[in-house]
């Protein structure tokens, strides 16, 4: 006879999620991620298998739930100087919530686990490809409104506003004051 989970495999995801964000992958143990999920040993193994398989569970449901959330914003055919700000602050308002300073998990996963792990590497950066890619294409749907000068090269300021994105992230992690972070995305907005 087949057992039905007692646990929402969706909810206990999105907890191990919020693990892994807050402490990282090495300082994560399974204990902590079974205590937070609620689950036992058994259960998680069943149905995500081991940490590591987890983790990338945990990746890819980040990627879904927050990545997908800028790409659509940058989807959408909104004026351009604004949906950056707006999307830039986000960055802020987001990771400051509940006085949480926990950063991006990509970025976060990106200076840990990046150089020795292949798998992780190979998500965080089609992350950041994808993302550089919606720049670029909602550049140039700003040219064709005449919102962007037709002399920007989309493709190299797309990667600019990437890296940009990602240092935003990194700085919301730490104790600089918003206003500190808010110049800083004032300055890199210039070129609109």
């Amino acid at each position: 006879m087949v057992r039905t989970k007692e646990f929402e495999p969706v909810d206990a995801l999105e907890k191990a999620m919020k693990v892994f964000w807050k402490h990282g992958y090495e300082k994560t143990s399974v204990n902590d991620l079974l205590k937070e999920m609620g689950i036992n040993r058994g259960s998680m193994y069943d149905t995500f298998g081991d940490k590591h398989s987890l983790f990338m569970a945990c990746l890819s449901r980040y990627s879904e739930v927050y990545m997908s959330q800028v790409l659509w914003a940058l989807s959408q055919n909104t004026p351009v100087y604004s949906t950056l700000m707006q999307l830039f602050h986000n960055v802020i308002d987001r990771l400051h919530e509940d006085q949480k300073s926990w950063g991006c998990l990509m970025v976060n996963t990106a200076s840990e686990l990046s150089l020795h792990d292949s798998l992780v590497a190979e998500v965080v950066t089609n992350n950041f490809l994808s993302l550089e890619q919606a720049f670029a294409l909602f550049l140039e749907q700003g040219k064709i409104k005449n919102e962007v000068p037709p002399e920007l090269d989309c493709r190299k300021t797309a990667q600019y506003l990437t890296s940009s994105f990602v240092g935003v992230a990194t700085l919301a992690k730490t104790n600089l004051p918003p206003d500190f972070i808010r110049s800083a995305i004032q300055v890199a907005l210039r070129i609109f």
